[in-house]
């Protein structure tokens, strides 16, 4: 196997255009490296994971020396020693890496996994119901974790079927699912104004870490472990994108607009409820 290319100090930060007279192999890795971009963009990563997994796997075009359908579960054994020798941090070691192998799993048909975001919302009915609020909010409005610790019950508006997330900065209305289970904690007093709408043991706020702990204990009490908050987002992204929704919108239900204008607002918050219509129609 040949040594690492001297390119790579020159390496772009996306795919470069092959020139004609280049080799057939390099032009194939500037197609497939386009294509692959273009199946995450629409999963609904963000410019940021795509700008890397582009620049990553176009090194291992550049490494490798050959054609992007030969490369197997070797080279990418053999790239982890070379990234090794070169004295790359143990974090973009595993950046690296994680980008080469999904690659691999892109061009052997893997990347496209059945949605797990239903089946974990169905196994959920038989959870307490702030269990259920958090898995509910991060699939059916898009929300992440962050968000959610730090929202209490007057944020969610059951009468306009609205919840208001003063982190993300954006109004996202509510599946019918997440109204009918408002109205419930409503009756029953769990929901009050100025509290924690998912509080910890003693009643007071939680974090982002405290919630992401929960979500992975919750994923092995439903059968889904090694199953992510960000897996339900992107599975609602993708069914989002089956119905034709235009891409910016997608980007502010996952609150990846990052400050650009993708959406209608209403002062400095982003107005979702455009969407309302497909949000009640995503995969139960």
């Amino acid at each position: 196997m040949p040594l690492p290319s001297p390119l790579l100090a020159a390496a772009p930060s996306a795919p470069p255009a092959a020139e004609p007279d280049a080799p057939r192999f390099q032009q194939n890795w500037v197609r497939a490296v386009a294509a692959f971009g273009e199946d995450l963009a629409r999963g609904g990563y963000s410019s940021y994971t795509l700008r890397d997994y582009r620049t990553d796997v176009m090194r291992l075009g550049l490494y490798l020396d050959i054609a992007p359908e030969s490369v197997g579960e070797e080279h990418l054994a053999q790239m982890e020693v070379f990234l090794a020798m070169e004295g790359l941090g143990q974090q973009a070691r595993r950046r690296r890496t994680s980008a080469y192998r999904k690659f691999l799993d892109w061009r052997n048909g893997r990347l496209l996994r059945d949605p797990v975001a239903p089946r974990v919302l169905r196994a959920s009915d038989v959870l307490p119901w702030c269990d259920r609020v958090l898995i509910g909010l991060v699939y059916l409005a898009g929300l992440r974790l962050v968000e959610i610790a730090v929202l209490e019950g007057r944020d969610l508006k059951r009468r306009k079927g609205v919840v208001t997330t003063r982190y993300g900065q954006r109004h996202v209305p509510l599946h019918p699912r997440m109204i009918g289970l408002l109205n419930e904690l409503k009756t029953s007093g769990s929901l009050a104004p100025y509290a924690p709408l998912i509080p910890g043991p003693q009643g007071f706020p939680v974090n982002a870490r405290t919630l992401h702990s929960r979500f992975h204990r919750l994923m092995h009490r439903v059968d889904c472990v090694g199953t992510k908050p960000e897996d339900l987002r992107r599975d609602a992204a993708i069914a989002l994108a089956h119905m034709n929704t235009p891409d910016g919108l997608i980007k502010a239900f996952l609150c990846k607009d990052k400050g650009r204008i993708t959406a209608p607002r209403k002062g400095r918050m982003v107005d979702l409820e455009c969407l309302r219509d497909r949000i009640g129609k995503l995969p139960m």
